[in-house]
């Protein structure tokens, strides 16, 4: 018989990757050894849909309360710090991650909070923008 495998998602700044927006890394110990002998798909949504580290930070904007579902409905976008709409790199990416989840029938994710794309329950009383696509998605979110 084969052993299926567990294949959890994270966000890579988590990890210690350097991915964030200002360049840095949000490494958390006590999650780093939890995830030791397990497999681990790491992502950042913002690199992957085409953004640049280090670059401006962004937030989701429009309607109160802003959030990740109301991008993806076309109803609020993001924007950088100077105003330079991103939406469509974060969207990009976050539909990149979900081709991946997909393709690796992945059903658990460890994601950044505070983050207006890996945020869950934490931006502006929403989600962001990857986190609203995966809760759609039934993939069960545990924010770090």
């Amino acid at each position: 018989m084969v052993k299926k495998l567990s294949l959890y998602l994270a966000s890579s700044c988590l990890v210690g990757a350097a991915t964030r927006y200002d360049g840095a890394a949000s490494p958390i110990k006590s999650f780093i050894s939890f995830l030791r002998n397990k497999s681990v798909l790491l992502v950042c949504p913002e690199i992957m849909g085409g953004l640049s580290v280090p670059r401006l930070p962004a937030r989701i904007t429009g309607s109160f309360p802003a959030s990740g579902e109301k991008v993806l409905a076309g109803r609020a976008s993001v924007k950088t710090k100077n105003g330079r709409d991103v939406t469509v790199h974060f969207i990009r990416g976050a539909q990149l991650v979900q081709t991946l989840i997909k393709s690796f029938h992945i059903h658990k994710s460890y994601l950044k909070s505070k983050s207006p794309s890996c945020g869950y329950g934490s931006v502006y009383k929403g989600n962001g923008v990857l986190a609203a696509l995966l809760k759609k998605n039934n993939i069960r979110i545990v924010s770090l």
